[in-house]
């Protein structure tokens, strides 16, 4: 079975929560990779998860300002879930100057 990948982006300004990928109707998220990174001024923490705000941690850490970081899974995240969403979220020392999120993967019937 081929599967085509999806990239999705998704810019967050201060501390926020917001969908980064929503599936399409009766699919499951595989995530491979996702890039994080910020504008010039932010640092502060941020989270990826699966459901919602208050949903399964993919990942989380704290960037200082101007920094980026990368993950590949060696085995890729799997939802689980059908139409299961994605939120990116920013929390505290956030600014308003911008953080950004790629998430990268497929979707599974």
């Amino acid at each position: 079975m081929d599967y085509t990948p999806v990239q999705k982006f998704k810019e967050n300004q201060g501390v926020t929560a917001a969908v980064a990928w929503t599936p399409t109707t009766s699919t499951k998220i595989v995530l491979t990779d996702f890039y994080v990174n910020t504008g010039v001024s932010p640092a502060g923490t941020f989270q990826i998860r699966f459901g919602n705000v208050g949903g399964a941690i993919i990942a989380a850490g704290a960037l200082t300002g101007s920094t980026g970081f990368g993950f590949g899974f060696e085995t890729p995240v799997y939802s689980g879930v059908y139409d299961r969403a994605i939120f990116f979220e920013t929390g505290t020392g956030s600014s308003t100057s911008g953080w950004n999120v790629t998430l990268v993967g497929f979707e599974q019937e």
